[in-house]
């Protein structure tokens, strides 16, 4: 099985990730591993120590690695799958109604966050009414409508 190794600089939150390839290894899959979870085998070359992140391109995912260790000449990676990464592409692809976004520049001014800062400037305007328009002064009580730009 192939395994291109990387550097993933990016916060584990964000879908794209910002990653720097190292070098594609041949790994095996050891026994009674699962596809979330996998725990590769690989011969103990150079250059992997940097790498914190991995592609299987048989598996068609990508994975966080969260720990090496060596054994008997090979390097033992336990990994977990990055569901974002791996299904990028058909997250980016949906049309949907968010609660946060990365950029507060592109968001839903009707949405309601707690974290983008609003300001509200109150407008109020006074009118009087015309004294011709019938109303009884003795009266305290109106209905009044109110339509167009207000």
């Amino acid at each position: 099985m192939e395994a291109t190794l990387y550097f993933n600089k990016s916060d584990n939150r964000y879908v794209h990730k910002d990653i720097e390839e190292i070098r594609t290894f041949d790994v095996r899959m050891l026994d009674d591993s699962s596809i979330t979870d996998p725990v590769l085998k690989l011969s103990l070359p150079t250059g992997y120590m940097n790498a914190n992140y991995l592609w299987l391109k048989d598996l068609h995912r990508y994975y966080y690695i969260n720990n090496i260790t060596l054994s008997q000449g090979y390097a033992i990676l336990t990994c977990h799958v990055d569901v974002l990464m791996t299904y990028a592409q058909e997250i980016s692809n949906q049309t949907c109604i968010v609660r946060r976004n990365e950029a507060l520049d592109r968001c839903n001014s009707y949405q309601v966050d707690d974290e983008k800062k609003l300001n509200s400037y109150p407008c109020t305007r006074t009118l009087k009414f015309p004294d011709d328009m019938g109303f009884d002064s003795t009266v305290n009580e109106f209905v009044m409508g109110v339509v167009g730009d207000v």
